[in-house]
């Protein structure tokens, strides 16, 4: 599943690749003759789908997730077919500020934490996990801190995730704020920019954690803020 955001996180279309889901082995190919996606009968239709796709689109970047085994051959499947619109579209991908659509791996785990996140229930109450695990992934590439703090809430979704072999040694409640007090300081020397907080919802999760603001006070400044025009 391919997902696109703008800038500003939000979530503007997706794309079910189903061809290109699971184990599926590639063709078998002749000495001397290099392996096409294209040229694939069990990849090809879905392979044209997401080049049209991204043509009609042009992203500044692919992130692709690297949670599952499957997942390396996914990332170079798939970067065949960008590097196959590079060499199509020279002209037109100039136009891009980046130059070029850039090319990223990363690691699910956060994202899949928030797929069943309350934040993420709240946010997008129709779409599938698959969607959800999708957007955080990209909004990861944006703003990794506002994506780990939504997990970090009252709910404490960050506990699912394995974040060191010893973590079962450690109390639960101990942990917990353990995690808040490590939050509390990134969030404090990077900072929190309230307009957007105020007009994206999904980066005001940082705003609980700047020290002294907390989760009520924190709600009712985004609430008079809006009240104010939503915007200072």
């Amino acid at each position: 599943t391919v997902v696109l955001l703008d800038q500003f996180g939000t979530m503007i279309d997706f794309l079910h690749l189903p061809q290109l889901s699971g184990f599926i082995p590639k063709r078998r190919t002749f000495a001397g003759q290099p392996y096409s996606i294209f040229d694939d009968p069990k990849k090809n239709r879905d392979a044209i789908r997401f080049k049209e796709f991204v043509e009609a689109n042009l992203p500044h970047a692919l992130v692709v997730g690297m949670g599952h085994p499957e997942g390396k051959s996914l990332r170079d499947e798939l970067h065949n077919v960008i590097e196959r619109i590079t060499a199509e579209n020279t002209m037109v991908l100039q136009s891009l500020e980046t130059g070029a659509i850039l090319k990223f791996s990363a690691d699910e785990s956060i994202a899949m934490a928030w797929e069943n996140s309350k934040a993420a229930e709240a946010e997008m109450p129709s779409s599938p996990p698959i969607i959800r695990r999708a957007v955080a992934l990209a909004r990861q590439a944006l703003d990794p801190l506002a994506v780990l703090a939504s997990t970090c809430g009252q709910f404490k979704e960050i506990l699912t995730v394995r974040l060191h072999e010893l973590e079962k040694h450690i109390p639960k409640e101990l942990k917990g704020r353990y995690i808040d007090e490590v939050i509390c300081t990134a969030v404090a020397q990077s900072g929190v920019d309230i307009n957007m907080a105020v007009s994206h919802p999904w980066k005001a999760s940082m705003l609980p954690f700047v020290p002294g603001m907390g989760y009520r006070k924190a709600a009712a400044l985004i609430k008079a803020i809006g009240k104010l025009g939503g915007a200072l």
